[in-house]
């Protein structure tokens, strides 16, 4: 499937038009994103696409391959926490509950970083008026 655009506004600025339009997407994401040529909302080349982040994605355009690109806000979550016995005759009994302390070693957390694309295929249908600004002729 593609894109719907709707409520697509021009605007003229010095030698440039300013489009500013929606953005539905469908139920089908396709890696590398999902193709939109200028010619879409009556343009001929695209200098600059800004996407408003919507329903916590975010967006990117690709110039070269005329594609809206779907990104996920967080960066990579690492679940590194290891609790370890040495094998043996030890009989490990968690108190933790009773208010004792549970030691574990490694590292939990969100590590800072760009987000990642969202999957192949990923059910976008929910996300619609995604608000765009394009500037270009």
């Amino acid at each position: 499937m593609a894109l719907t655009i709707s409520n697509v506004e021009f605007y003229g600025i010095g030698n440039r038009r300013m489009h500013r339009f929606d953005v539905a997407f469908d139920a089908s994401y396709p890696t590398g994103g999902e193709t939109f040529v200028p010619g879409t909302v009556h343009m001929r080349d695209i200098d600059m696409m800004l996407i408003s982040p919507k329903n916590g994605y975010i967006f990117e355009y690709d110039y070269s391959e005329d594609k809206i690109l779907v990104f996920n806000t967080r960066g990579a979550v690492e679940n590194t926490l290891v609790a370890s016995v040495d094998p043996g005759a030890t009989t490990v009994v968690s108190n933790a509950a009773n208010g004792e302390i549970i030691s574990l070693t490694g590292d939990a957390g969100v590590t800072g970083g760009a987000g990642s694309e969202v999957d192949n295929a990923t059910n976008l249908v929910l996300l619609t008026g995604v608000r765009c600004l394009a500037i270009g002729f």
